[in-house]
């Protein structure tokens, strides 16, 4: 006859892996991946964009950077355009009715209310995209080069990886 585990160690041991998956997940999923690199901004003149949006210190010269048209590396099919002027278009190639168009701004945790819903690093520069149909998305810029863009989805933490249009 086969020898019963007592029930007590069953649930220890169920207990401590339940345990040590929490851990390894949250680990997972919530520290930055060391492939990333880290922002960095160059500098450039100031826009009118930077002059009508204030930004963060550091920021400012954020804005001629970004403008321009960026492709999705995950969907190609899936284009953002970001202005100087602090507008954007997302679009989405053979789908008009996904465009959506609105108002853009850097800032950083100094600079949002104190209902804001998501945890900030200081030092760390964010996007906020509002459209005109009132929904707003946030995003951390991650990484920000010549040609690529690295965003991170604040609201389900997944990176959304860009590489900008030639000649832009």
């Amino acid at each position: 006859m086969p020898t019963r585990i007592p029930f007590p160690i069953v649930l220890l041991v169920t207990i401590i892996a339940g345990i040590a998956v929490l851990v390894i997940g949250y680990e997972r999923f919530t520290v930055r991946p060391a492939a990333l690199p880290q922002p960095s901004f160059s500098a450039s003149s100031t826009t009118a964009h930077a002059a009508s949006h204030p930004a963060p210190a550091g920021a400012t010269e954020t804005a001629p950077t970004l403008a321009g048209e960026w492709r999705s590396t995950d969907d190609p099919k899936f284009m953002r355009t970001i202005r100087e002027d602090g507008t954007f278009t997302d679009a989405y190639q053979g789908e008009p009715s996904a465009t959506a168009n609105g108002q853009w701004r850097i800032f950083d945790a100094s600079q949002v209310r104190a209902d804001f819903p998501y945890p900030l690093d200081a030092g760390a520069s964010y996007l906020e995209f509002d459209d005109a149909s009132g929904t707003t998305l946030y995003f951390k810029i991650v990484s920000l080069a010549t040609s690529s863009l690295a965003l991170m989805y604040l609201d389900r933490g997944n990176m959304l990886l860009f590489d900008r249009v030639a000649g832009q």
